[in-house]
């Protein structure tokens, strides 16, 4: 993908550079890497630089949680969820990028929702609890 990215770009001459020949030389010389690819990224929108190179190299727009959100192929594709609040409002997020098995997504409970049950598994009795929340530890 090297020297296609470099193609596109406009650089070829960075595909034939010997300091960025392998991808392990173009880790060492990330920084001055990163440079020279910001430098020729910035000259064109991320809608232009998806229409250059998808299909040739792996690339993706990086967007806002919000932005993603309102992508109509994000939702087209299942990657966006709402979730049912107790309340009965919905919260709109995006799912795992990685699925395994059925996509389970659900609220979690409010702060302090379980704080008593998880005290008495740990061993606690209700009056050391109620000593607790008096002294607003919980």
């Amino acid at each position: 993908f090297w020297t296609a990215l470099c193609h596109e770009i406009g650089k070829p001459e960075l595909a034939d550079d010997p300091q960025f020949a392998t991808f392990k030389d173009r880790l060492a010389q990330r920084d001055a890497l990163t440079d020279l690819l910001d430098d020729a990224l910035s000259g064109a929108t991320t809608g232009d630089w998806l229409s250059r190179l998808q299909g040739k190299v792996p690339v993706a727009p990086v967007r806002t949680p919000r932005e993603a959100l309102h992508d109509p192929e994000l939702a087209r594709r299942g990657k966006i969820a709402n979730v049912p609040l107790r309340s009965g409002a919905e919260y709109r997020l995006l799912t795992a990028p990685i699925q395994a098995g059925e996509p389970r997504q659900r609220a979690c409970s409010p702060m302090g929702f379980d704080t008593d049950a998880i005290l008495r598994e740990a061993g606690f009795s209700e009056e050391e609890i109620a000593r607790f929340r008096r002294a607003n530890l919980i």
